[in-house]
């Protein structure tokens, strides 16, 4: 009989978090993939949450959708980006800390955690939620 091994992310992956405020380390970056259609590319980044002994969310970002990654890199690297083209190495995202204001969200009617929002870590405490 086949044996299985779960890790802790993946028993706390149903785990539905409160929404609001958490701090987080950047534990997984992958490379750029193909979306399904072939007209894009995905960057999926993976989240461990603070305090929730090791609950991960994993957070896909599209090259059609490039404006929704840059508070990330904001947050993560203390940098703000001014109106001009730049580059950005996303391995410089891997390990790096930040908070992120975790909401609900449905998906093929279950209920589920997303990231609204980013700030350099430890800022959360003074942010408001929307």
């Amino acid at each position: 009989m086949p044996l299985i091994k779960f890790t802790a992310a993946d028993v706390l992956r149903n785990k539905v978090l409160d929404a609001g405020w958490f701090g987080a380390e950047i534990v997984k970056v992958n490379d750029w993939k193909a979306s399904k259609d072939g007209e894009s590319q995905n960057l999926l980044v993976t989240f461990r949450i603070d305090k929730t002994d090791g609950k991960e969310i994993e957070i896909n970002f599209n090259s059609k959708q490039l404006n929704r990654l840059i508070p990330l890199c904001s947050a993560a690297t203390l940098q703000e980006f001014k109106p001009e083209d730049f580059v950005f190495n996303t391995d410089d995202l891997f390990g790096k800390k930040v908070d992120v204001e975790v909401v609900h969200k449905e998906y093929q009617g279950n209920i589920g955690n997303d990231i609204k929002n980013y700030l350099p870590y430890g800022k959360a405490a003074s942010a408001p939620s929307y």
